[in-house]
């Protein structure tokens, strides 16, 4: 199962801390960076963003 399926910019929580995600690459080399943040309200419209760039940069 994979829960990041389609997704570029993202929170994730792990142990009470919020990272946004911003995931890049093409199986099998995908790239995740990470930073501890704030958590954020919605990150919908920056994963619309990133994913219209990966698509352009075809």
């Amino acid at each position: 199962l994979n829960d990041q399926f389609g997704q570029s910019h993202f929170e994730f929580d792990v142990d009470g801390r919020n990272y946004h995600v911003l995931r890049t690459g093409c199986f099998p080399y995908i790239k995740y960076h990470c930073t501890q943040r704030i958590k954020t309200n919605d990150l919908s419209y920056e994963n619309r963003l990133y994913t219209f760039f990966k698509i352009f940069n075809l």
